[in-house]
């Protein structure tokens, strides 16, 4: 246990090996009613070789726990920030929907920095998974027009100078992502 979280937690499979995490389940959690998943996708120090737990260090898993009582939340302990760990992030979500009573419609995603790059290719290739991502303090490098035309809701938030990134790629992204959604809303409708 460490800040409320089960660590370590491991789901098995074929194709993508281990894929670790930690878990907040609420004890009020028994299966009769749908509850909220929010996943968080952690920055440098989150990854697995990183060690057991590192993946805690960021304050965005406890502090979800606050907003919901009825909200199981996940952070994956990621193997790289490319696809190999957006995969691993889709089947960890897909193994919740599956094996979790969760309501469908309050499945949350949220990325911060190397997790924020993540978050976006995962973005990029099942945003009907989610109700909703945010992405703090990173880029973005997933595909936008997969995410305009499912049209699920991106809060992207970055310092105007971010020591890291600078501000420009979420900026370029943003505007990206509004024509897009401009393109699909007359195009489609």
């Amino acid at each position: 246990m460490q800040r409320g979280f089960v660590n370590d937690n491991v789901l098995h499979t074929e194709e993508y090996g281990d894929i670790h995490f930690s878990s907040y389940i609420p004890e009020s959690y028994d299966g009769t009613s749908p509850y909220a998943l929010f996943v968080t996708l952690p920055g440098w120090e989150g990854l697995y070789f990183q060690g057991v737990g590192a993946n805690m260090v960021e304050d965005f898993g406890t502090e979800a726990v606050n907003y919901d009582d009825e909200m199981i939340v996940l952070s994956p302990q990621l193997s790289d920030w490319g696809e190999t760990s957006a995969r691993e992030a889709i089947v960890l979500t897909e193994y919740f929907l599956a094996n979790y009573r969760i309501d469908p419609e309050k499945v949350y995603l949220h990325g911060m920095s190397g997790g924020g790059e993540t978050g976006s290719l995962v973005m990029g290739m099942r945003p009907d998974l989610y109700t909703a991502y945010l992405m703090t303090s990173s880029q973005w490098d997933g595909d936008l027009e997969v995410l305009a035309e499912a049209r699920t809701p991106v809060y992207m938030a970055i310092g105007e100078d971010d020591s890291y990134y600078g501000s420009s790629s979420l900026k370029e992204a943003y505007e990206r992502l509004r024509e897009l959604q401009n393109l699909f809303l007359f195009c489609c409708i």
